[in-house]
């Protein structure tokens, strides 16, 4: 996990009707990928630890990437979470020792860990990946991400982002802020995660950390979890030719937009991307849930007769 190739930029393809940022072909250990392993892998690189701990829910991502980096860096590992399944049970595999917390909720999750590095003198892995001590922190924590705006297509009029804690989503921002794509018209944020006023006030104050105060776009934000059409642990898996969505995140995106084509439908051509973050760990691959595979996205957007 070479700290020099975080800054290497993500293919850009278009596949059928769109183009898609494939975050997810960011994966130096061929197991885990994805925007926030990479912000991880450097989150990791600006000191040495003896050992490293975070805390988060089960069914998230973060514990196995956390342990993945801690076994490659010979550190101690410990994850506080709420049960043995799941995310935390393939953390558990690549080596951290799980401290069981009830209630099981960020919030607790992380105090717990943050209590356990500062007594250990750990590395702490804020919950969702993250820096929250300092807003120069903040910008520098948000610039790795930024580089990778760098190779969208010129023409792209459309924006797509799957947004759940934003991190990411600040990353794509930051650097629209930086370099500016010629024809980008609209930013089109789908909220996979529950408190949207909460995230969005967040969000807004970690890009005023980074100098950012407006976008000359306009931005839209449809909330996939309003009127209980998901929730965090269901799983919506949807597949688009090769691309497999992460079921609990972009797979949620994908089933509400063309669960709402009409909304959609101006959208589906090549001036739109689809910015995927992630996809699910190879060791991780959910195989209780079974997945829609259209043969075309086009076909879930024909006008109506």
């Amino acid at each position: 996990m070479r700290h020099d190739r975080i800054y290497d930029l993500t293919p850009v393809e278009k596949i059928g009707d769109l183009w898609f940022k494939r975050e997810d072909q960011f994966s130096p250990d061929g197991i885990h990928n994805g925007s926030k392993f990479r912000q991880l892998i450097w989150l990791f690189s600006r000191a040495k630890f003896p050992g490293v701990v975070s805390g988060a829910v089960t069914g998230s991502p973060q514990l196995p990437m956390v342990a993945a980096c801690a076994k490659h860096y010979g550190m101690k590992c410990v994850q506080f979470t709420g049960a043995k399944k799941n995310m935390a049970l393939a953390g558990a595999k690549l080596g951290a020792k799980t401290r069981l917390v009830n209630p099981g909720y960020a919030p607790l999750l992380n105090k717990r860990a943050k209590d356990y590095a500062a007594a250990h003198g750990w590395l702490r892995i804020e919950t969702n990946i993250t820096v929250t001590t300092s807003d120069a922190d903040i910008e520098a924590f948000h610039r790795v991400g930024s580089e990778q705006v760098r190779n969208l297509p010129e023409h792209m009029e459309t924006l797509i982002i799957p947004a759940g804690s934003r991190n990411s989503a600040v990353s794509i921002l930051y650097g629209l802020h930086r370099y500016p794509p010629k024809s980008l018209k609209k930013i089109i944020f789908m909220h996979i995660n529950k408190n949207l006023q909460k995230h969005e006030k967040e969000m807004w104050e970690r890009l005023k950390a980074c100098g950012v105060r407006a976008f000359p776009y306009q931005l839209e934000t449809h909330d996939v979890f309003a009127n209980d059409y998901t929730t965090y642990e269901k799983l919506m898996p949807f597949s688009y030719g090769p691309l497999a969505m992460h079921p609990r995140y972009e797979g949620k995106c994908w089933n509400f937009i063309t669960d709402n084509s009409t909304a959609f439908r101006p959208y589906i051509n090549d001036k739109t991307l689809f910015w995927i973050v992630g996809s699910e760990p190879k060791s991780c691959i959910s195989k209780d849930v079974s997945s829609r595979r259209p043969a075309s996205l086009q076909a879930s957007f024909q006008a109506p007769s």
